[in-house]
């Protein structure tokens, strides 16, 4: 090999390398621009569904203390049946006294939502998420929530 076509050689091969280290800084830039954004995303996405979730179990426990606030004032042997869809994250219900409780597994902790009824309320309901039936029935003393599907 010549003189000339070896300074060839050099020069091609160093403008290769050139041209690989740009399309890695280049990919590099693109990386560093696109992670914050997903992680942006994704921990909007999880408050979203905690917004969503609490809405449900917030829905719940008013319709449970409404509904039995109904068949208290219309007495025994009054009753209701509704449909409530139980999201993930409920960790516990409490149905006792004058109150309805639901707490509920948050990003940062637990969390309350409650509601206070006119009846005396006992019951015991599942926290296994899904749709269930729920029979909201006065007795002489009391208005019993219990699951029934």
């Amino acid at each position: 090999m010549k003189k000339g076509e070896l300074d060839l050689h050099r020069v091609q091969a160093r403008h290769k390398g050139q041209v690989s280290m740009e399309y890695l800084l280049v990919v590099g830039f693109a990386m560093l621009m696109t992670i914050p954004v997903l992680i942006v995303f994704f921990q909007q996405t999880n408050e979203l569904g905690n917004t969503f979730a609490v809405s449900q179990a917030r829905t719940i426990v008013d319709g449970l203390a409404q509904s039995a606030d109904e068949v208290y004032y219309q007495g025994y042997p009054a009753q209701k049946t509704i449909k409530a869809y139980f999201p993930e994250s409920i960790n516990s219900i409490t149905i006792d006294g004058h109150e309805i409780n639901i707490e509920m597994k948050m990003g940062n902790g637990l969390s309350d939502l409650f509601a206070v009824t006119a009846a005396n309320v006992t019951g015991n309901v599942s926290t296994v998420s899904g749709p269930k039936w729920i029979l909201i029935k006065a007795s002489t003393e009391t208005v019993n929530i219990t699951q029934v599907g």
